[in-house]
């Protein structure tokens, strides 16, 4: 099994690389306290990336992320959700893919579901996240779609 440390770092490094790779600026912050692990200059806007280590889920058809901080203080295990103000999008890899999700796509969840599995209903719908609605190059084709004036609609 990979160190947690080192698969984090590698997970950060691909987001960044992939952005760069489509013609995005990318900033990293000084401070390694920040509650975002990067700054994504696109579309006119600047927005704070949060990039997180996917895991499978048991019934094979998705995977997950944390949606929250999770740091061992003082023996105890410390989860600390994140605030809209402090990150606007999350990142992930999975499979060699880079994935995307707006903030307000998580709301109060503290992990999130992407399911790979390709059986979409209406019901299913409403209480499901698909992962190819958040490969990086169809959000970056739904963010195309906007002007440089509705940049902060990327993030809502």
């Amino acid at each position: 099994m990979m160190n947690p440390n080192i698969k984090g770092l590698l997970t950060e490094m691909t987001v960044q690389q992939e952005f760069i790779k489509r013609g995005f600026g990318v900033s990293i912050p000084l401070n390694p306290s920040e509650r975002y692990d990067m700054i994504l200059d696109a579309f006119g806007g600047l927005f704070k990336v949060q990039v997180k280590t996917s895991s499978d889920i048991k019934s094979g058809d998705g995977f997950m992320i944390w949606t929250q901080s999770v740091h061992k203080i003082n023996g105890k295990w410390d989860h600390k959700r994140y605030d809209p103000h402090e990150v606007d999008l999350f990142a992930t890899v999975h499979d060699d893919k880079v994935y995307v999700i707006p903030y307000s796509d998580i709301g109060t969840q503290s992990q999130l579901t992407l399911r790979t599995d390709s059986h979409r209903t209406v019901q299913a719908n409403l209480n499901r996240h698909y992962a190819e609605d958040y490969e990086l190059d169809n959000v970056i084709n739904r963010w195309n779609k906007l002007t440089c004036n509705n940049a902060q609609m990327l993030t809502g």
